[in-house]
This record gives structure tokens, C-alpha cells and sequence, in this order.
């Protein structure tokens, strides 16, 4: 089953919320980071610098970090130079893709996602945000998209 129809069989249990940069957004995105034991796998598409340069999105990444946990992004063709620098720094591992990536979403542990409804690209007004918890079959079904997306993106290197 494709990861369209993953969420769209899903999409009931989903909690809503309006878009970037609603700060209720940042928050869920920040609360699931932060419960992070093993590994955060973040595809996004520009990597926003309003979020991804945000100190207190920073710090709850270096946090994890520390703590031991693997983190790794992938991203499109037009990203933001200041939002790679800034994860770069903190160590961790970006992946460059040829094209945008459909579906944007965060899964930490392989059990704990969120997941943006899919828009078009360049529109950030208005969309929308589905935020699904403790979803095994979710998880694990993007934990596979993801390393899909990896196995096709080409891994950055940043020197310090």
C-alpha cells in the first residue's frame, strides 16, 4: 500500500491542526522530538528557517543528540541554505533529493509521527497539520517510506 494510502486510511484517528508557523504546530512538532529515545527521521520539503533555525527547535534537537539519538533529514531541491548550516552544525545528517518530496512528516522511535497533509508545492499559507501518536503501523510504515526516500537522496556533507 502506498503512504497516501497509508494516511488516507488513517486519517480518522488523526488529531488537526492549521499550519506553519501556528505556534500549536511548533509545539506538537517540538513535544514529539523531545520524546525521542533512538532515532528522529524528519522529511520536509524547504526546511522553513522560521522553524528549523528556531532556537528552541534547536536546542530540543541537540538535546536529543545528546541523549544518543540518530537524526537524519531529508529534503528537496530548494531548501534553505541557513536552515542546512544549522542542522549541519549540530551533526546532523541531511539528505538532498533531485525532487520535492511528496508526503512531509516526523517519526521518532519508529512509532511516534507527525505528518503534514500533502500540498502543493510553495503553499504555506493555511495547510494543515495531522498529528497521530503511538501508531505502530503508522510508524513503521513511514520508517519505510523513509529509508525508500534515503536509498534515492544523496547524503550532504557540511564541514564545521
Amino acid at each position: 500500500m502506498s503512504i497516501g494510502g497509508v494516511l488516507l486510511r488513517l486519517s480518522s484517528g488523526f488529531r488537526h491542526y492549521q499550519g506553519s508557523p501556528n505556534p500549536k504546530y511548533q509545539d506538537v512538532t517540538r513535544e514529539l522530538w523531545r520524546k525521542a529515545g533512538l532515532t528522529i527521521r524528519i522529511v520536509a520539503g524547504e526546511l522553513d528557517p522560521f522553524f528549523y533555525t528556531n532556537p528552541n527547535t534547536l536546542q530540543i534537537l541537540e538535546a536529543a543528540i545528546k541523549r544518543g539519538v540518530i537524526i537524519e533529514v531529508i529534503h528537496g531541491p530548494a531548501v534553505s541554505e541557513k536552515s542546512k548550516e544549522a542542522l549541519a552544525a549540530l551533526g546532523i545528517s541531511l539528505y538532498g533529493r533531485s525532487s520535492r518530496p511528496a508526503v512531509h512528516f516526523s517519526v521518532v522511535d519508529g512509532k511516534h509521527a507527525r505528518v503534514e497533509e500533502p500540498h502543493v508545492g510553495g503553499e504555506q499559507e493555511g495547510r494543515h497539520q495531522y498529528i497521530k501518536y503511538d501508531t505502530a503501523f503508522l510508524g513503521a510504515s513511514l520508517e519505510a517510506h523513509f529509508a525508500e526516500l534515503k536509498a534515492e537522496a544523496k547524503e550532504e556533507r557540511h564541514e564545521p
